[in-house]
C-alpha cells in the first residue's frame, strides 16, 4: 500500500526537514537583507539632474549638436558654440560653463551668475556643483576635429531668492 509510511520513511523525511527548514530560513533572511539594503540606499538626485542637464548640451540640436537633415549626436557644431545659443538652449535656474579645451572656446548660459556662484560650491546645502569632461567631435566648416568638452554646472538648492535671482 502506497499511502502508508513506515517508521523508517518517516524518520528519513523528518531528517530532510531538519535540513530544509534552516535552508529556507537562510534564504528568507538573505531576501529581507537585500530588500532592506536596497530601500536604505541613498540616491543622489542632484547628480542625476546635473548629468541630464549637461547631456542636453551635447545631444540636443537646440544646443550644440550638429544638424543637417538630422541631429548628429556627439558632434558639436562650432558655429553653435556660443553664449546666446546656450541661453536659448538651457534657460533655467542653474549656471553652466562649457569649454572646448583644445580650441579654447568657452560658452556660458549666464557668465556673471556662474562666476558669482561658483565659489559657493563648497556649501553643499546651498549649491550643488557638477563637473564633467567628455570626448567630443567638433565640426568646424565641414572639418571634424577632436576635442574635450569640459562642463561645469552650478545648481542652486534654495527655495527663496538668492544671489542668482531665481526660484527653484
Amino acid at each position: 500500500m502506497r499511502g502508508s509510511m513506515s517508521g523508517v520513511t518517516i524518520g528519513m523525511e523528518l531528517k530532510m526537514w531538519f535540513v530544509r527548514i534552516p535552508f529556507v530560513i537562510i534564504i528568507a533572511l538573505l531576501i529581507v537583507f537585500a530588500v532592506n539594503a536596497h530601500n536604505n540606499r541613498k540616491i543622489n538626485i542632484k547628480s542625476i539632474e546635473g548629468d541630464v542637464i549637461l547631456k542636453r548640451l551635447f545631444y540636443s540640436g537646440n544646443c550644440f549638436s550638429y544638424e543637417d537633415v538630422r541631429s548628429h549626436v556627439g558632434i558639436i557644431d562650432l558655429s553653435k558654440f556660443n553664449d546666446e545659443r546656450m541661453k536659448k538652449c538651457l534657460n533655467g535656474d542653474y549656471y553652466i560653463k562649457a569649454e572646448l579645451v583644445d580650441l579654447g572656446k568657452i560658452a556660458y548660459n549666464d557668465k556673471e551668475l556662474f562666476e558669482r556662484n561658483i565659489g559657493f560650491c563648497k556649501f553643499e546645502n546651498k549649491f550643488y556643483c557638477y563637473d564633467k569632461e567628455i570626448y567630443a567631435l567638433i565640426r568646424d566648416n565641414g572639418i571634424l576635429k577632436q576635442d574635450i568638452l569640459k562642463m561645469n554646472l552650478v545648481l542652486p538648492m534654495y527655495q527663496k531668492e538668492a544671489t542668482g535671482g531665481g526660484l527653484l
